[in-house]
């Protein structure tokens, strides 16, 4: 992706900020049959000099099947974008050489992604991820429960 210089977040703080921020992120990756992409809430944990990210795919998508086998993947977050009208800009009544532009935030995360076929993993981290997610909620709405929901679900 292009990104000009001025606009590069090269500091991995503000990287790992916006991941965490705006935790839904797109996941690519190429198969026999071409891209596949999952949205998909993520977790980064603090490990290691760049972090970890963790996710989970549905087994019921066929994607999490192709992961394994491509080697390498994308993860793409978006944060918070909005239209800019060329009006905005005070160059416009000066000489109005201007042109509209869309700004946006976005972290583009590669790596090897790695398959956990586990299911006490799975339970874990939805229930985890939900006590992140929900923790403006205390009280008003009861925590993600035990390991004989989430089975009955049959969340893989």
């Amino acid at each position: 992706m292009y990104v000009p210089e001025h606009f590069k977040l090269g500091d991995v703080a503000e990287q790992h900020a916006l991941m965490r921020a705006y935790p839904f992120a797109a996941l690519i990756t190429m198969s026999d049959a071409g891209y596949e992409v999952t949205h998909l809430p993520t977790k980064l944990k603090s490990e290691g000099a760049l972090g970890v990210v963790e996710c989970h795919v549905s087994r019921a998508n066929p994607h999490w099947r192709e992961i394994a086998k491509s080697g390498r993947g994308l993860l793409m977050y978006t944060g918070p974008q909005a239209y800019i009208t060329p009006g905005w800009y005070p160059s416009k009544a000066a000489h109005g050489k201007v042109v509209p532009t869309w700004n946006y935030a976005t972290v583009h995360v590669w790596g090897t992604p790695r398959v956990i076929d586990d299911a006490v993993w799975g339970m874990l981290w939805y229930d985890n991820w939900t006590r992140v997610m929900r923790a403006d909620l205390v009280g008003i709405e009861k925590r993600w429960d035990t390991f004989e929901r989430f089975n009955a679900m049959k969340i893989g």
